[in-house]
């Protein structure tokens, strides 16, 4: 919403959160990891750093650096979410940007490819259609009209302690993801879940109708289908 004061000859931007039933107003830090914009809930965060790879001591076998008078574990978002790095933009130097995350007493340091701004944001739940993806609690859009995925703390720290490097990665078969075809005839829609399902690892195709739906199932079978 846009007021103009003639007289003063300035603008100034009302924005105006439409809150449904399950949505949320909340603070929310964005960042990159894998090519995909996300966020943290701002309560979590403890502290933003750099941190030089090539530095880092090990804890029991893992990644981990000193933070604080203690050691956290040192894991790379994109590692835990399982996320493609073919769009991620390349890294010249061993000092990466991280996130500390806190979960109850327990902490985690997320290597991510960039930190970007803090901000309040309007969440939308994820509602009936995916109420379990792991470490996803739902998606916010920005004025751009770019989909962020909110994480969900627990889920990612508890995540990230499960989490063990794989060592023999490079030799390992690429694994094809699950395809999940979605049939919404609303573009915020469709990217929202487009981001949410990336996110988590599965490809993603979009029709807008039931006709477009029927030319992809005419093609091929996805494994899953969302339909409005």
């Amino acid at each position: 919403c846009r007021v103009n004061r003639i007289f003063e000859g300035t603008n100034d931007i009302l924005r105006l959160y439409i809150k449904v039933e399950g949505d949320t107003i909340t603070d929310v830090l964005f960042v990159r990891a894998g090519g995909q914009l996300l966020c943290f809930p701002s309560v979590s965060v403890v502290a933003s750093l750099q941190v030089d790879l090539d530095a880092v001591g090990l804890l029991e076998g893992r990644r981990a650096i000193d933070f604080r008078g203690g050691v956290v574990l040192l894991v790379a978002l994109s590692d835990v979410l399982n996320l493609d790095q073919g769009d991620a933009p390349p890294q010249a130097s061993a000092r990466r940007a991280a996130i500390v995350l806190s979960a109850g007493d327990r902490r985690v340091a997320f290597v991510v490819d960039e930190i970007l701004y803090g901000e309040r944001v309007l969440i939308k739940s994820l509602g009936p259609l995916l109420p379990q993806v792991v470490g996803v609690s739902g998606a916010t859009m920005r004025s751009s009209g770019e989909i962020g995925i909110i994480l969900e703390p627990s889920a990612l720290v508890a995540a990230a302690e499960a989490h063990r490097p794989q060592t023999e990665a490079r030799a390992a078969p690429r694994v094809t993801p699950r395809t999940v075809l979605v049939v919404d005839d609303s573009p915020t829609t469709q990217e929202m879940l487009r981001g949410i399902l990336g996110a988590a690892g599965y490809a993603v195709e979009i029709a807008s109708d039931a006709a477009e739906a029927l030319g992809v199932l005419n093609e091929r079978r996805p494994d899953a289908m969302i339909v409005d």
